[in-house]
C-alpha cells in the first residue's frame, strides 16, 4: 500500500523571570492533535533553561497523534458493548463491538424470491454493532468517502443479497453509536488518516443469536483528488460469533 506521512511543526517558548529558553520540534504531528512539550514554570520553580531544552528533545520522538485520537474530518464516538473480534488488515485494524439489539421498524428492501416476501419484515430483532478503525500503519492514509468498508455475513445466510438492515438514525442514537464516521460539512476526499486515529461507525442486521458470522474489511486508499488507488486495494476478514 502507498502511504504518505504528514507532519507539521510545533514551535515552542518557555518565559521565566525575562530569560526565554526555546526549542523547535521538528518532527510534531499534524494539526489534528495537540502536543505539548512543556509546561510554563511558576516563578518559584527550580526548572533551568537546560531542563526547559531535555523537555523538548523528549517531543522530537513523537511523529504522529497519540493512540485514540479521532481525525478532524470524523463523528466523536465512544466504545461502547462488547468486543466480538478484531479484523486485522495491513496497515490497519477494525474492532468490532455487539452494542444492543432493537425491533425494526419496517420491513427491508430484500426481498426472498422463494416467498416473495421481505427477508427482515417490521418487528424483526436487529442487532446494532460498532466498528472502530484505526491506523496501525506509521504512515498517514489518503481515505475515499467509503473509508475502511465492513461488511457482516453470517455463515448460513442462504440469499446472495446482503444482510439487510434499517437506516431509522433514531435507533443509532438510541443505541448511542454514529449511523456515519464523517461528521457533517466534511464533503470533500481525500480524509487524511493519520498514525494512531480511530474512526467508528456503527452497523446492524438481522439478530441471530449463537450465530456464526464473518466480519470483512475492504481499505482502498484515495489519491490526491479523491479517487481510488484500486491497485492499493487490501482486504481482511475475521470470523466469531453473534451473541
Amino acid at each position: 500500500m502507498r502511504l504518505t506521512r504528514t507532519l507539521g511543526t510545533l514551535s515552542i517558548a518557555a518565559l521565566v523571570f525575562g530569560l526565554a529558553a526555546c526549542g523547535d520540534d521538528d518532527d510534531a504531528s499534524d494539526d489534528t492533535t495537540t502536543t505539548t512539550a512543556a509546561d510554563v514554570e511558576d516563578p518559584g520553580s527550580d526548572t533551568t533553561e537546560a531542563d526547559a531544552d531535555d523537555d523538548v528533545d523528549d517531543d522530537d520522538d513523537d511523529t504522529g497523534p497519540a493512540d485514540g485520537a479521532t481525525p478532524a474530518w470524523a463523528n466523536p464516538f465512544e466504545v461502547t458493548g462488547d468486543l466480538l473480534t478484531t479484523i486485522e488488515g495491513e496497515g490497519f485494524t477494525v474492532d468490532v463491538y455487539q452494542v444492543g439489539t432493537a425491533a425494526a421498524p419496517k420491513d427491508g428492501m430484500f426481498i426472498d424470491p422463494s416467498t416473495n416476501e421481505p427477508i427482515l419484515k417490521a418487528g424483526d430483532e436487529l442487532v446494532y454493532v460498532l466498528y472502530v478503525a484505526t491506523n496501525t500503519s506509521g504512515d498517514t492514509i489518503q481515505l475515499p468517502f467509503n473509508l475502511v468498508n465492513v461488511t457482516a455475513r453470517y455463515a448460513d445466510w442462504q440469499w446472495a443479497q446482503g444482510m439487510d438492515g434499517s437506516s431509522d438514525r433514531a435507533l443509532y442514537e438510541e443505541m448511542g453509536i454514529p449511523a456515519s464516521a464523517i461528521a457533517t460539512g466534511n464533503t470533500e476526499a481525500p480524509f487524511p488518516w493519520a498514525p494512531g486515529e480511530s474512526f467508528a461507525y456503527g452497523d446492524n442486521f438481522k439478530h441471530q443469536p449463537g450465530s456464526d458470522i464473518t466480519f470483512s474489511a475492504v481499505l482502498t486508499p484515495a489519491d490526491a483528488d479523491g479517487d481510488l488507488v484500486h491497485d492499493d486495494r487490501v482486504e481482511a476478514e475475521a470470523d466469531t460469533t453473534i451473541r
